[in-house]
């Protein structure tokens, strides 16, 4: 079994949030992707596979990886301070989890392959944990992720 330890994968409506600001970071729309400029001197290209599960899931079968343990890209949350990095913080938690639910609940099915939108993980989930449950919290009105919707 192959394991990527180190993968990540943006969200996307971070990177909207940071669309606009004054400060860093700060973040472009760019073709197909964007650019986020972390720090001065620090600017970073985004594109798939890194802000889609299904090119990232594409690119993992291609190079024949197993498992991937992803983490949020950079810039972070925290770089917003106070309460606005603490909700960010928790909602790419979310998402990250929510990708998770949607990929182990299709993966690990008795029944076999069945539909999704989270295309189809042949990955197994090592953790016993239980991700939030795929739908809007209080603090978006929208679910975190397509799968769950």
């Amino acid at each position: 079994m192959k394991i990527d330890i180190h993968s990540h994968l943006m969200s996307v409506a971070f990177l909207e949030h940071l669309r606009g600001r004054d400060a860093v970071p700060t973040a472009v729309r760019d073709g197909t992707g964007y650019i986020a400029h972390c720090a001065p001197g620090l600017s970073l290209p985004y594109r798939p596979p890194i802000l889609s599960v299904e090119a990232k899931l594409a690119d993992m079968d291609m190079a024949g990886i197993d498992l991937a343990v992803l983490s949020h890209g950079l810039p972070g949350p925290h770089m917003l301070g106070g309460a606005q990095a603490d909700n960010w913080a928790a909602r790419i938690n979310d998402e990250l989890a929510a990708i998770l639910a949607c990929c182990r609940s299709w993966s690990t099915s008795p029944t076999g392959v069945r539909p999704s939108t989270c295309t189809r993980p042949r990955r197994p989930v090592t953790r016993d944990w239980r991700p939030p449950p795929c739908s809007a919290s209080p603090s978006r009105s929208t679910p975190a992720w397509p799968c769950c919707a």
